[in-house]
């Protein structure tokens, strides 16, 4: 978020749900997102010409081609605490980041169980860390569901093997967790049958970053042609203006 990250283009649809931010900082936190979103769905599906990112009927990122969805592709992404996270699967998955600040201790405490705080606590090693991941998961876990607003935090469980039990027939698991200066990134999905689950846990706060070399590319890319498009756009607004 330090930087000045824009989409390289924005079909009609998302230049219209754009305008409907009145708040700069937050009409910038969506197009972020959405940049760094069309470069991921961009490299993994390999999909040529424009990207487009359409929202559900709950605000899910759902990806368009072609003008029609794709039902097979499940995409999450979060702008939060100067952070830029997306996440793509052939599941159901999203991502969530989440700090627990002091004010906000009790508020989590009453949907987070001590057994969960607990076990979260000896894998991360503070508790400012198990409650921001616990957030993280729970947060994560209504999005990939679909439940956001239909199910409460309280009522998604989650247990020592990283499962995340959202009612009698919906399970889903920890997939990633990564903290760092107390900050939590958690991705919450399914893994298949015939897949390990294993979940990868990252604690290094000086690791290097997971992208592929590939990605990276891909990602300067698509900087580097949106700074030639505002370059070119304000070109044009200057010769109408003098004109």
């Amino acid at each position: 978020m330090s930087q000045a990250i824009r989409p390289p283009l924005l079909t009609p649809w998302e230049s219209e749900r754009v305008q409907a931010f009145t708040i700069r900082e937050r009409r910038s936190r969506w197009l972020a997102g959405r940049a760094l979103a069309k470069v991921l769905v961009k490299d993994r599906l390999g999909i040529t010409g424009i990207v487009e990112i359409r929202e559900g009927q709950d605000g899910e990122p759902l990806v368009y081609e072609d003008g029609f969805p794709r039902s097979d592709v499940w995409l999450g992404i979060t702008v939060r605490h100067g952070r830029i996270s997306c996440v793509l699967a052939d599941r159901p998955v999203s991502v969530e980041v989440r700090r627990v600040d002091e004010n906000e201790v009790d508020v989590v405490d009453h949907f987070v169980s001590r057994s969960e705080q607990r076990f979260l606590r000896r894998a991360l090693g503070t508790t400012a860390a198990a409650r921001s991941a616990a957030w993280a998961i729970k947060e994560a876990a209504q999005r990939a569901a679909r439940r956001r607003g239909t199910t409460q935090l309280r009522d998604v469980h989650i247990d020592s093997g990283y499962g995340v039990q959202l009612d009698d027939d919906t399970r889903l698991d920890v997939m990633a967790l990564r903290v760092f200066d107390e900050v939590a990134v958690a991705i919450v999905g399914r893994f298949l049958l015939e897949e390990t689950h294993r979940v990868k846990i990252v604690l290094d706060p000086t690791a290097q970053e997971l992208a592929t070399p590939r990605l990276q590319a891909a990602i300067e890319r698509s900087l580097a042609r949106a700074r030639r498009i505002t370059e070119a756009k304000q070109r044009w607004q200057q010769a109408r203006a003098e004109g």
